[in-house]
C-alpha cells in the first residue's frame, strides 16, 4: 500500500530483510539472557524449584541494545519519508491552491461587504429623493385643492397718483383663489381699467397674501385743450388732465401734437430719459420730424436737439452750457452735436 507523500513501507525489500535480521538477533538475545539468568533445582520428593529474578543494576543486555538500534532506524526511515513527502511537487502546488482558494475567499467577502454598503446608500438616497418629492406633491395639493393656502389678503404698492385701496378693491375677484393658481393675466385683467398703471409686479406670500407692486405712467408731454391740459406718457396713453402744466410736462406743438407721429414718439421718448434738470428748465417742444426736435427752455432759449441718440451726453453739455453762459444773452443752443455744440 503506497503513503501519501510517496513513501511505500510494503514495497522496499531491503527494509524487509534487515527487519527479519533484526528481529532474530533479537530473538536468540532474548533466549541466550534467559537460560543465563533462571537456575532449576531439583528438590527431595521430586519437585522443582525455579528462581527468576532481574538485576535493574546491571549493564544494557544485548537484546536491550538491539531494540534501540532497530528503534532508531525506524525513526531516521520516518523522517527521511517526510523529508520526501514535504518536497513532493503536485503536494505543494495543492498546497498554494488552497492558499489561493482563501485568499479569493477573503476579497470576495471584502466585495460583498462593500458593495452591501453601497446598495443601503443608495436605497438611502431613493428614499430621500422620493419623500422630497412626495412631500412637494402634497404641498402643491394643499396648495391647489383646499382653501388653507387660498387669496385672503391683498397688498397694493407703489401708488402716486391712484388711491391703492380703490386698485385692492378691483382686486378683490381673486379673493378664495389657490395661491399658487394666481397667474400675472388674473392680475391684468383686474388692473384694465385703470390707465395709469405702466407695469407691475405679482407676489405670492404663504399662506394666504398677494401682494402687487404698480408702476404708474409718467406724463411728458401736455396738449392744450378746452378748460386745461390733457397730459400723455411716452406710448402716446393719456395719463389725465390738468387746469395748469405740471412742471417737467412740456407744452406741444407743430407735429408733436399729433400722438400718432414719429415726431411726437421721439420728442416724448426724448423728455422721458433726460435729468430732472435740464427738463424741468422745458416749457416747449416742437419737431418737425424725428430728426428735428426742438425745446424752448424758462427764458426763452431754443435748443436744437435732434434725435435721442446720446440724449445722456447731450443733456450734460446743455446743462453746462445754460451755467457758465447765463450772463451772455445767449438765444440760441445747438447741441444736436454733443462734441461740438453751438450758441448764438
Amino acid at each position: 500500500m503506497k503513503r501519501p507523500g510517496g513513501f511505500d513501507a510494503g514495497l522496499d525489500p531491503d527494509l524487509t530483510g534487515r527487519q527479519a535480521d533484526v528481529m532474530q538477533t533479537a530473538s536468540e538475545a532474548v533466549s541466550e539472557t534467559a537460560a543465563g539468568s533462571s537456575e532449576n533445582h531439583v528438590l527431595t520428593g521430586g519437585e522443582t524449584e525455579q528462581e527468576s529474578f532481574v538485576d535493574s543494576s546491571a549493564p544494557p543486555t544485548a537484546s536491550t541494545a538491539v531494540a534501540k538500534a532497530w528503534l532508531g532506524g525506524v525513526v531516521q526511515r520516518g523522517s527521511q519519508a517526510l523529508e520526501a513527502r514535504s518536497a513532493d511537487p503536485l503536494r505543494d502546488a495543492k498546497r498554494r491552491v488552497r492558499v489561493a482558494e482563501r485568499s479569493v475567499k477573503r476579497r470576495e467577502r471584502r466585495e460583498r461587504k462593500r458593495f452591501s454598503a453601497a446598495g443601503r446608500r443608495k436605497r438611502i438616497r431613493i428614499a430621500i429623493v422620493g419623500g422630497t418629492v412626495l412631500g412637494l406633491a402634497l404641498f402643491v395639493l394643499i396648495g391647489v385643492f383646499t382653501p388653507i393656502m387660498s387669496v385672503r389678503n391683498i397688498e397694493v404698492t407703489g401708488t402716486s397718483t391712484l388711491d391703492p385701496a380703490v386698485v385692492a378693491e378691483q382686486l378683490a375677484t381673486l379673493e378664495g383663489q389657490p395661491l399658487a393658481l394666481v397667474s400675472k393675466d388674473d392680475v391684468f385683467q383686474a388692473l384694465e381699467g385703470f390707465p395709469l398703471i405702466e407695469r407691475f409686479g405679482v407676489e405670492l406670500i404663504p399662506p394666504s397674501t398677494l401682494i402687487v407692486r404698480v408702476q404708474e405712467r409718467t406724463p411728458v408731454i401736455a396738449l392744450k385743450g378746452d378748460g386745461g391740459f390733457t397730459l400723455y406718457d411716452a406710448a402716446g396713453v393719456q395719463v389725465g388732465t390738468a387746469a395748469e402744466r405740471p412742471a417737467g410736462v412740456p407744452l406741444a406743438n407743430e407735429q408733436v401734437s399729433d400722438v400718432t407721429t414719429p415726431a411726437f414718439a421721439e420728442a416724448a421718448r426724448i423728455i422721458r430719459d433726460l435729468p430732472a434738470d435740464p427738463r424741468n428748465k422745458i416749457v416747449e417742444v416742437s419737431a418737425k420730424g424725428a430728426q428735428d426736435v426742438r425745446f424752448k427752455l424758462e427764458g426763452g432759449v431754443e435748443v436744437f436737439w435732434g434725435n435721442r441718440d446720446r440724449t445722456q451726453a447731450k443733456a450734460a453739455v446743455l446743462v453746462k452750457m445754460l451755467a457758465s453762459l447765463q450772463d451772455r444773452g445767449v438765444s440760441y443752443i445747438d447741441v444736436s452735436s454733443s462734441e461740438a455744440p453751438v450758441f448764438r
